[in-house]
């Protein structure tokens, strides 16, 4: 009885243990992401933003060390935990979220102040429509807005209905907002390729480290994009052909079992009120998800096969109604991107001046960072169709079709030298989804030291070129609360009809009195731009006393940023201009302060009588 006593003594002290052990294993990335998030808000004091002025690396510069320790450690945790079986989906979501976070909301905790110029001319779009309403033949810079007014008109409703006067208030928070929406689709479509945790989680994680394009922010085309991944998930969850049957992942799963067929005609009638929301919100996501669900219909993996149809007349159909009137002004500014792929593949975010050592840094980064993502999702697709049955294999078809959907974007439109980034974009969710099987290939393979390690140091990897690209050019994007000022006492001053010159675009406009102002640039044409250079105060003169009789030019510390980090004007030209202007007694200084200075033209009979 005593030998039974101890045995029964012993077996429960080794369940004790193992319990014990297995409730440490699970406490440990908890511990260890808060550790990371806490040292991470810790650093954030450390920051200062107005370095950025002079940073050749934008934010990365800035940051103290115990930004990137926390997102190293963050970067070993997930690793370590999506590796183990007995990990659950709470613990990687939350490593996935502290990522968004971390990754999206640092800059605008650090700021205070909106990001991009394009944000704050947005703002601008939703005050007109919430006043005055949609307007199709709105001409100008602006009109194009006018004509897919989707987007605008829902925030326009929102910021009604919530008494709000504009979405300034709100906006640098939609940036990780939209980060955080994506994700919902991505696991969506992860699901539908696999069912194995660590390959959904690890593609839903890499996809975040490779959206470095700064497409998230409170734009047209990420709500559009949001609605993109959302049809894309449908479709490949529920309106699979009949004869490939329900995906792989899918087929052996209460979703499934048991089941009849859906009923396709209510996802379809559910689909069609988001795909008139894409073609009214955006030019580019229309026929980014015709491309990609006729590839899919064409190669049978989507029913009913007349959805690319469905979404064709509805792009065509918005078109006519609303595009149209942008369209025939505009014509021979859409024509002349077609048809000239080699002007895409050279169209980055550099100039072809003069640009900064760090902005070269950042430019090569970028490049590395994205042929990495390609060559990790060669390299899984390849991996997971040696480890998998012939069923399983050819559901990847699908992802692999997906992927080089967007491609054939790249041959017809520069889309304003853009449409290399919307193609990764459009790519990514699938090249993401593929790289993560690099590592992951067969679900019956077990935990392993180097099933940790390959994908931290890759990961790790992938954080600098994130760094690179979404942080590298934040000199320029950066608006010190004196460029805020300076702006909002120029919009609170100019009348209707005024004229604003700008160096660039690379400032807060547009975001009161959408319709009041025109807006010359003297960056643009390039023509135009030389003539400056060569004589600067002439050619401003001229075009100030040719224009509105109230007309003023502003100048930015932000302009000047992004003039020299794109290499738009030679080292130095900026100041020159701006010292050539304030000395010629031809301009008077209406507004200045530490960062901006806005001038008038001194009208020609005061300049006689001196």
């Amino acid at each position: 009885m005593r030998s039974s006593h101890r045995s029964v003594a012993a077996v429960g002290g080794s369940v004790a243990g193992r319990v014990a052990r297995m409730s440490n294993v699970a406490v440990l990335p908890w511990v260890s992401l808060t550790a990371c998030l806490v040292l991470w808000a810790s650093g954030l004091g450390l920051v200062d933003v107005s370095r950025l002025e002079t940073a050749g690396l934008g934010l990365i510069s800035v940051l103290p060390i115990s930004f990137w320790v926390a997102l190293a450690g963050l970067m070993t945790s997930f690793c370590w935990s999506v590796t183990r079986r007995d990990t659950r989906w709470p613990v990687l979501s939350a490593h996935v979220i502290a990522l968004v976070v971390i990754l999206h909301a640092t800059p605008a905790i650090l700021y205070g102040t909106l990001r991009y110029s394009w944000a704050w001319k947005h703002a601008g779009v939703v005050s007109f429509i919430a006043h005055y309403g949609i307007h199709f033949n709105h001409g100008g810079d602006l009109g194009v807005y006018q004509g897919w007014p989707g987007f605008f008109a829902l925030h326009a409703f929102l910021t009604s209905a919530a008494g709000l006067r504009t979405t300034l208030g709100y906006e640098q928070w939609v940036l990780p907002l939209n980060d955080l929406l994506w994700l919902g689709p991505v696991i969506l479509i992860a699901r539908a390729f696999t069912s194995d945790q660590r390959l959904i989680w690890t593609g839903v994680w890499l996809f975040e480290l490779g959206n470095w394009v700064g497409q998230d922010y409170f734009s047209p085309q990420s709500f559009a994009f949001f609605l993109y991944l959302t049809v894309i998930a449908v479709c490949l969850r529920w309106l699979w052909h009949p004869r490939t049957g329900p995906p792989p992942a899918m087929a052996d799963t209460s979703e499934t079992a048991g089941r009849p067929p859906p009923r396709r005609w209510v996802i379809v009638l559910c689909l069609t009120p988001l795909m008139a929301a894409i073609a009214s919100s955006h030019q580019l996501t229309p026929l980014m998800l015709t491309a990609a669900l006729t590839l899919l219909a064409a190669f049978r993996q989507l029913r009913p096969r007349t959805l690319p149809l469905l979404m064709a007349g509805i792009t065509v159909g918005w078109i006519l109604f609303g595009g149209l009137p942008w369209l025939t002004e505009n014509t021979s500014f859409v024509l002349s991107g077609i048809g000239d792929p080699w002007a895409n593949t050279g169209a980055h975010i550099l100039g072809q001046g003069q640009v900064p050592a760090g902005q070269i840094v950042v430019k090569w980064g970028v490049r590395a960072a994205s042929a990495a993502m390609g060559v990790l999702a060669l390299i899984g697709f390849w991996r997971y169709r040696r480890h998998n049955d012939a069923h399983a294999r050819s559901s990847w078809n699908r992802l692999a079709v997906l992927a080089v959907a967007a491609i054939g974007a790249a041959g017809v439109n520069s889309y304003g030298g853009e449409i290399i980034f919307r193609v990764y974009l459009f790519a990514l969710p699938f090249l993401s989804i593929a790289a993560a099987a690099a590592f992951f290939p067969s679900s019956r393979a077990g935990w392993s030291a180097s099933g940790v390690v390959m994908p931290a140091v890759t990961t790790l990897a992938l954080v600098a070129g994130f760094g690179l690209g979404n942080y590298g050019q934040e000199a320029m994007n950066y608006y010190s609360p004196q460029v805020v000022a300076a702006s909002e006492w120029l919009y609170r001053t100019a009348p209707p009809g005024a004229m604003v010159v700008a160096a660039d675009t690379n400032y807060p406009w547009a975001f009161v009195h959408y319709d009041w102002y025109t807006y010359p640039y003297l960056d643009s044409p390039p023509s135009y731009s030389r003539t400056v250079l060569r004589a600067p105060v002439t050619t401003i003169a001229r075009l100030m006393g040719n224009g509105p009789p109230d007309s003023y030019l502003i100048l930015t510390r932000s302009q000047e940023a992004g003039m020299s980090l794109n290499g738009i004007w030679p080292p130095g030209a900026y100041q020159r201009i701006t010292q050539a202007l304030l000395t010629s007694g031809k301009f008077r200084v209406v507004y200045s302060n530490g960062d901006a200075v806005i001038l008038r033209l001194i009208p020609r009979e005061a300049n006689r009588g001196r």
